[in-house]
């Protein structure tokens, strides 16, 4: 817990303005503590900072996340560095689970069709489309 390195609640209210739906509690406590270094537990290929998930935001030419369709239900949570398949971690805000929110992979490509897994705990559930949604 050391080497972590939390979001201030200026940046936090930046995210929030990235929604319409409020911020999971369970993300707020996350952000608190590992806003800009999970320390050793950072994953080489996932950055869950708040730095990256605003860098991606502001790339509106590789990821047009203005798209009003992915705004109103979607939060980029977490940036994936992949080359070859880099699928984001996203909150569905608009499917809460107890203070928490589900937590979904996909990728925005040309065309805004993203196609997005379940994922549970470790593993991936089932696999659906959310074309046009």
């Amino acid at each position: 817990a050391a080497e972590w390195a939390g979001a201030t609640e200026e940046e936090l209210a930046r995210l929030q303005a990235l929604t319409p739906h409020p911020l999971p509690p369970l993300c707020l406590w996350f952000l608190r503590r590992m806003g800009h270094s999970m320390g050793p537990m950072t994953n080489p290929l996932l950055d869950f900072s708040v730095d990256a998930i605003f860098a991606a935001y502001a790339d509106t030419e590789d990821y047009p996340i203005e798209a009003e369709w992915l705004k109103r239900r979607y939060l980029m949570i977490g940036y994936n560095r992949d080359e070859v398949m880099p699928l984001h971690i996203w909150y569905d805000l608009e499917r809460p689970a107890s203070e928490d929110a589900l937590v979904v992979h996909g990728r925005v490509t040309g065309g805004m069709t993203p196609n997005f897994a379940i994922r549970r705990d470790a593993g991936v559930g089932k696999v659906w489309n959310v074309s046009g949604v």
